[in-house]
């Protein structure tokens, strides 16, 4: 896997991080506190910085990124494992649906490929502008209309 500068980490994995965690929590009724969510995604983009610089199988990352979002949850919001894991996979999951669905249309209207991703971190940062904008729609609807998967009880 190839690794990633700082700026990357400031202004994708932490936002990003933070949009997983808040909608996934969100889409099973737990009102996450700001301050805890940002603790989390912080922690999370940091050991996903490092992670990424270890010579691990493509996808490993995601699922290593996962684990560490479930742990943190569990350790800073005291929440029960199986809920957490499950509000985090459900965060991951629409992330990625939503990864897959604009990244053909953003390799097309920049004519670059994943390669030049690697090669050039800052198509990092334009990629994930659109993602992020929906994560932050997603996550306004749910939270606006008080919509939610299923209510999970969490407390351990």
């Amino acid at each position: 896997m190839f690794s990633y500068p700082w700026f990357v980490v400031v202004l994708v994995s932490i936002p990003e991080a933070f949009l997983v965690i808040s909608l996934g929590f969100a889409l099973y009724d737990y009102r996450l506190p700001t301050v805890k969510a940002f603790t989390i995604a912080i922690i999370s983009a940091l050991c996903t910085y490092f992670i990424r610089c270890l010579p691990l199988m493509w996808g490993i990352h995601t699922i290593t990124a996962v684990v560490v979002l479930t742990a943190l949850a569990v350790l800073i919001l005291k929440t029960n494992l199986l809920g957490s894991l499950v509000a985090v996979l459900t965060g991951v999951v629409i992330l990625l649906v939503i990864q897959s669905l604009l990244a053909p249309g953003f390799f097309a209207v920049t004519n670059t490929t994943l390669t030049d991703m690697a090669n050039n971190p800052w198509l990092n940062v334009w990629f994930f502008v659109p993602q992020g904008i929906v994560l932050i729609l997603t996550y306004c609807f749910a939270r606006i209309k008080g919509y939610y998967i299923y209510k999970v009880n969490w407390d351990r």
